[in-house]
């Protein structure tokens, strides 16, 4: 055997032992969380100090004493589950006064045609539609022009393709009213909205990879994760840390508004009852344009996080190893990152009730993973809308390059000829025109919103 291929094998099967034993410690994380009596009702809460689990009483928050919500639901087009999604809302076992906003971008948004037929049934929901946009978020643009329309002091926020069961309300505000905290998110697992390969797998990938992944970094301190999916935070708080204004260009505005949180001295909740992610990839394009904006979203906020991630993916580890050197130590190996693999599955499906593909198809979405996690160099897309994070070259035009900093970022001295790599400003926010004010090539063509 060559000694490239030798070495090869050597380190891809290290780095596979080491990732099995990792998911091995995913999954002993899990099941300890799971021997609490409140488990799915409790929360992992992130504090100057440290870290804590948060357990309260289960019906603190179903009162007649209980806080007015305002729940803001951003819709953009219609999925297939969406109505039952959306339904979900109204099946909440929270007894206080609660506001329900639909905010969309245009009236011929399929999204609209279901919101019309909820309002005949539940006439006191508000309907927000406005094409106003406050920054390249889409997101937090809705979430914009429905803030003006909402009438109690504490703002939970719902995605879309997001699907809540009835005590998700209960326990939100809940945990948001213990001391100290000041911002609540929910873990979430996926759902294919069909029994079809790519639905399947990109659910298998949520509930499989990344859950676990937040659990253990939120218990173990090594990461204070804060979903977007659901979020509860009070209005006050939220004016402090500068409204949604100050994300409105944010490629990863939910790791951003719990940073600014922890920044103004409040502590970060993540609530252990998880809600549903519905996953609706059509194609195999479409599966890898969510993954690979996921993974360079998460490259981006944290690198070394991201680099070090490299031991999650076990099984493709494993199977590099083998097909390096294919020895009897390469194959059991294999065996065993694809049994840690089934047991953490179990585990994850036991302790949080869901269930998104069988384990026989495991091994394939690790494969899928690992694949992306070598292409994440790819460009980002959020929803339909691709942000492309590399800008045209610069040389001949203006003789410079961007270099990442604070402020804004400027342009320094470079060989003629050179092609220019865009840094996005700050890492994790999306350019902006205004940004690169005096930039000739820094225009429409460069930073493309591509309507698929």
């Amino acid at each position: 055997m060559p000694v490239i291929s030798q070495t090869i094998a050597m380190l891809a099967g290290c780095i596979g032992v080491l990732g099995s034993l990792y998911c091995l410690a995913e999954t002993f994380t899990v099941h300890r969380l799971m021997r609490l009596k409140e488990f799915r009702t409790a929360s992992v809460v992130a504090t100057e100090s440290g870290r804590k689990l948060l357990a309260l009483p289960a019906h603190s928050c179903v009162n007649d004493n209980s806080p007015a919500v305002t729940i803001f639901k951003p819709l953009r087009n219609a999925t297939p589950d969406l109505r039952r999604d959306l339904e979900t809302l109204f099946a909440q076992d929270y007894t206080g006064p609660t506001q329900i906003i639909f905010g969309l971008h245009s009236e011929s948004d399929p999204a609209k045609e279901l919101v019309d037929q909820l309002r005949e049934r539940h006439p006191n929901i508000k309907v927000v539609v406005s094409p106003a946009s406050h920054g390249r978020n889409s997101k937090v643009t809705n979430l914009l022009n429905m803030v003006p329309y909402a009438l109690h002091p504490i703002f939970v926020i719902c995605d879309g393709d997001t699907a809540v069961p009835p005590n998700w309300l209960s326990d939100l505000i809940r945990t948001l009213e213990a001391p100290g905290i000041g911002l609540v998110s929910c873990v979430y697992s996926g759902a294919p909205e069909r029994p079809l390969f790519w639905p399947i797998m990109s659910a298998m990938g949520m509930s499989y990879s990344f859950l676990p992944n937040v659990v253990f970094a939120a218990a173990t301190g090594l990461e204070a994760p804060c979903l977007g999916a659901t979020m509860a935070i009070r209005q006050s708080i939220l004016a402090e840390v500068g409204g949604f204004e100050r994300f409105a260009n944010a490629l990863a505005d939910d790791y951003e508004l719990g940073r600014a949180v922890r920044a103004e001295g409040y502590s970060v909740a993540l609530l252990l009852s998880v809600v549903r992610h519905s996953a609706g990839e059509k194609q195999i394009s479409d599966f890898f344009t969510h993954e690979l904006r996921w993974a360079r979203t998460i490259r981006m906020i944290n690198p070394i996080g991201y680099a070090l991630s490299a031991i999650t993916h076990n099984v493709g580890f494993a199977a590099l190893g083998l097909v390096a050197g294919p020895t009897a130590i390469a194959l059991s190996t294999l065996a065993f990152a694809i049994g840690a693999r089934i047991v953490l599955q179990h585990v994850i499906d036991r302790a949080f009730a869901c269930w998104s593909g069988p384990a026989w198809l495991l091994p394939l979405r690790d494969l899928l993973s690992f694949l992306v996690f070598s292409l994440q160099e790819s460009a980002v897309g959020w929803a339909r809308i691709r942000y492309i994070s590399k800008l045209a070259c610069l040389s001949m035009e203006t003789g410079g390059r961007f270099t990442p900093g604070k402020g804004p970022p400027k342009l320094v001295p470079s060989r003629r000829g050179e092609c220019l790599m865009s840094v996005i400003p700050h890492r994790y926010f999306l350019p902006s025109q205004e940004m690169f004010p005096h930039v000739p090539c820094f225009s429409s063509a460069s930073i493309r919103q591509v309507q698929s």
